[in-house]
């Protein structure tokens, strides 16, 4: 389990780091409360 919760760490920061520089990039934010899909939310 260790290794799983260091592996999902280092994911997790390399993908916040990808999405601040696409923000970055593109002047848009990626995440907002329009597209977050919460806990009663499904995939349209």
């Amino acid at each position: 389990m260790k290794k799983n919760k260091v592996a999902s760490q280092q994911g997790g920061s390399i993908s916040k780091k990808a999405r601040i520089a696409l923000e970055n990039k593109t002047k848009k934010k990626v995440v907002s409360g329009g597209n977050f899909l919460g806990k009663n939310k499904e995939i349209k």
